[in-house]
């Protein structure tokens, strides 16, 4: 797939997108959609993205591979919903998270973690929270969290609230009424909640 679309216009030739739809179209109709090309797409889509995250996971630092990831996500998304059957998008889909987030997920957390809390980078560790929820490889961050709280037990604070859901303002929790943890991370700025997780 990204062989054929690629945001780098330097690296391949884009193809016309009403010829790729025609060609897909004739490959549906020629009953060959499944399982030849579908098979094929998914293999192509996890070699590229396998040597991009080998890539990229080390020459790119860990905010910045975690925004790339989150962006190379909603490229192959709109991508999919555009040329591509539901169940071949649904595996593409599988595999580009796995390759871009599962086979370097330890790594990234080993590399970067510590140093996303130490900055107070907000925004990189949101995004790292939603993408590992998307592979559920959400417990690597809450190891790497009891381990940096182990650290530095002194300066991190946690509490918790709960959104009242009358007008009140009762103090008492409502069943549906959303939890917010709100994290407190050191820094050498005054202290501020700034990380909130429903």
């Amino acid at each position: 797939m990204k062989v054929i679309f690629s945001s780098d216009n330097s690296e391949h030739e884009r193809i016309s997108s009403h010829l790729l739809l025609s060609s897909l179209s004739i490959l549906s109709t020629l009953d060959i959609y499944y399982p030849s090309f579908a098979q094929a797409l998914v293999q192509s889509t996890k070699e590229y993205y396998s040597k991009e995250a080998e890539t990229l996971s080390i020459t790119m630092q860990p905010a910045e591979y975690i925004a790339h990831v989150d962006t190379r996500l909603r490229q192959e998304d709109r991508l999919c919903d555009h040329y591509f059957e539901r169940q071949s998008k649904k595996e593409v889909m599988q595999v580009v998270q796995n390759e871009l987030i599962s086979q370097v997920s330890q790594n990234l957390i080993d590399k970067g973690f510590d140093g996303l809390v130490k900055s107070n980078d907000v925004d990189s560790l949101r995004i790292l929270y939603r993408l590992l929820s998307l592979v559920k490889e959400l417990e690597i961050m809450r190891s790497a969290w009891s381990d940096y709280i182990r650290v530095f037990p002194t300066y991190f604070v946690l509490t918790i609230e709960y959104r009242r859901g009358n007008r009140h303002g009762s103090r008492t929790r409502r069943r549906n009424d959303p939890i917010v943890i709100n994290f407190q991370i050191p820094s050498r700025q005054p202290p501020s909640t700034i990380l909130r997780f429903k």
